[in-house]
């Protein structure tokens, strides 16, 4: 009886860690994706205040085109 009890708890302890891992799992990819699409706004937006500066427009035009405040 008393080794059924422990293969349980040593079950239960199994897959408490196997759900943990997986939820870490998901944090981590959510967190990547996140960071990898603000890195590309921002590369997005890069290119545009070049294309911009490129074609004569003055830094203060790109701040309002790009919605940058004073303070950016």
């Amino acid at each position: 009886m008393l080794r059924h009890l422990s293969a349980d708890q040593q079950v239960r302890q199994e897959a408490y860690y196997r759900e943990k891992l997986l939820h870490d799992e998901a944090s981590a990819l959510g967190n990547a994706r996140r960071e990898g699409e603000a890195k590309g706004k921002a590369e997005e937006r890069n290119a545009i205040a070049e294309n911009m500066r490129k074609n004569g427009f003055t830094e203060e035009q790109i701040k309002l085109a790009l919605g940058y405040s004073d303070n950016e």
